[in-house]
């Protein structure tokens, strides 16, 4: 455990859990920098309110400039409707001038309505466990969201803090969305310690009180505990005669705290590894990248659904044929659909298998968005499904696409690329019903095959009957991919590692050297790609 030296603070700040209070003139001046700004929820249980939110930006941006992005949840006594009482103790700090000539950045303070929480469970439980209602974090992914499309933002230098009930909020935000942050500083709260393995990546720091009357300072040793369990290695500071203020001390500059989160970056990660599909037979097929300088390289495993314990054998029907695979929990699991109509995750680690979920039809392309739902390609429509494990999921939502073949999220954008045998759209999911940002034809002698999304510049590929083609995202317009020009017709596409070589199926001999063909080596008929990648 990484901890740095404790140190004492005299003045304790007013409680986050107890009432609110009337902020102080010099608070409410230095908040003037916080414009107020709302959003309406499209999705979940309050799909159409609409909230107030604050956000600090700096005075002065460049024309190039990106900006790192800071989410704060703040404690329950800044609870309300004012869109004031939330700038305490983190916002309103950011915006002295201390602050603000070491850090520049963009600040995002939504507010829980009062009698509300941003995680619903017991703060003073004995049981550690926090998985209670969490929809008021909707308020702040929205919040967010608009942020990240509207204000010049670096998407890699997204960072999430809380204090108290802030605190249990920012540990379930992350353990929901981890691949979203490139760093947490979650400050006297507590979280689900069952779900603390999906913040073995996450860059993570916390901070508690060792005498906190408020929220028991097990909680925060617990999530610590268990994220070392996982693999990770959170940084971890406990103030010993601190009681339910450690915020004070953790958003001093001279803590060191706020200068290790704004040096945090979201990298994208190779796991070595790539994943196929076998699209006329149910098997997977997991590849070790790393042996070979130019080929798929050493198989890892083979799975079958005949290898999954408690499978009948009337259900192995479902996985028949499967049509795509993605990579998903930081590289420890696979998502995948099948022609039969089984939505699965397989574990990487042990190949232990979960039915997510089934779909009437015959899926082609399957992805899952930030939120946890899922997008399906089948039968000419994309589907937005909301899944019950193991049963079928009525959509909440369909748009029709013609040939609806493959399905890619552009984490840089917020919305999902969806390949149709004449074009590409752009869809953003709401609560029940998709938006259409953007619609693209094909060339006139292509045929949709495959997508493929890169990191780094952020583009998205796609594979089609006349050749490869790259995504211009915010022009949405089409043009050859000048890396792949004589990639010549792909059935399916993906980088085998950083910058190529390249997995294929052609439909006729690649002549491009970077392409690395999936037969010989395989010799398996028909094949889709997947490289194995996760943020961090």
């Amino acid at each position: 455990m990484s901890t740095l030296a404790p140190r004492t603070f005299g003045v304790l700040a007013l409680a986050a859990f107890g009432a609110g209070c009337a902020l102080a003139q010099s608070d409410l001046d230095r908040a003037r920098g916080l414009v107020a700004r709302q959003v309406t929820i499209e999705t979940g249980p309050l799909a159409g309110r609409t909230f107030a939110y604050r956000l600090l930006l700096p005075a002065t941006i460049g024309p190039d400039e990106r900006l790192p992005v800071v989410l704060f949840l703040h404690g329950a006594g800044e609870r309300g409707d004012d869109n004031v009482e939330q700038v305490r103790h983190f916002p309103e700090r950011m915006a002295r001038e201390a602050y603000r000539e070491r850090y520049r950045t963009i600040v995002i303070a939504p507010q829980c309505p009062r009698g509300e929480r941003w995680v619903d469970v017991a703060w003073n439980a004995t049981d550690g466990e926090h998985t209670g209602d969490a929809r008021y974090l909707d308020v702040a992914r929205a919040a967010l969201a608009r942020t990240l499309a509207e204000e010049p933002c670096d998407p890699d230098r997204v960072y999430l803090t809380g204090l108290s009930m802030g605190g249990f909020g920012a540990w379930s935000l992350a353990c929901a969305e981890p691949e979203r942050f490139a760093a947490l500083l979650p400050i006297c709260g507590g979280g689900d310690p069952a779900r603390a393995e999906r913040l073995a990546d996450l860059p993570l720091w916390t901070w508690h009180g060792a005498a906190d009357p408020v929220v028991p300072v097990d909680y925060t040793r617990r999530m610590v505990a268990a994220v070392r369990a996982a693999g990770g290695a959170p940084l971890y500071t406990e103030l010993p005669a601190e009681g339910h203020g450690a915020w004070n001390a953790a958003y001093a500059i001279e803590a060191g705290a706020l200068d290790w989160l704004f040096a945090r970056r979201r990298e994208v990660r190779d796991l070595g590894l790539a994943v196929a599909c076998d699209t006329e037979a149910p098997r997977l097929l997991l590849l070790d990248t790393l042996v070979a300088a130019d080929g798929p390289g050493a198989q890892r495993w083979e799975w079958s659904p005949r290898d999954a314990d408690g499978l009948r054998e009337e259900q192995v029907a479902w996985f028949d044929d499967p049509c795509d695979v993605k990579c998903i929990d930081a590289g420890r699991s696979l998502l995948a659909a099948a022609g039969g109509g089984a939505v699965f995750v397989v574990r990487v680690a042990d190949r232990s298998l979960e039915l997510v979920t089934r779909v009437d039809g015959t899926p082609a392309a399957v992805e899952r968005l930030p939120d946890g739902r899922l997008a399906v390609a089948s039968d000419g429509r994309v589907l937005l499904l909301a899944p019950v494990a193991g049963k079928r999921s009525p959509p909440l939502a369909t748009v029709t696409l013609d040939g609806a073949a493959a399905l890619c999220w552009d984490p840089a954008r917020g919305e999902l690329c969806a390949l149709g045998a004449r074009e590409l759209v752009g869809l953003v999911p709401g609560a029940a019903a998709w938006t259409e940002r953007w619609r693209t034809a094909l060339p006139a002698t292509g045929q949709g095959r495959d997508l493929c999304w890169l990191p780094g510049p952020q583009r998205v590929l796609v594979a089609t009957t006349a050749g490869v083609l790259e995504l211009d995202a915010d022009a949405h317009r089409l043009a050859p991919a000048t890396t792949l020009a004589d990639a010549g017709d792909l059935l399916s596409l993906a980088e085998l590692r950083a910058g190529g070589p390249w997995l294929c199926l052609p439909a006729v001999a690649p002549t491009a050297p970077q392409l690395v063909p999936t037969a010989p080596p395989l010799d398996w008929p028909a094949v889709r790609w997947s490289r194995l990648r996760a943020f961090r």
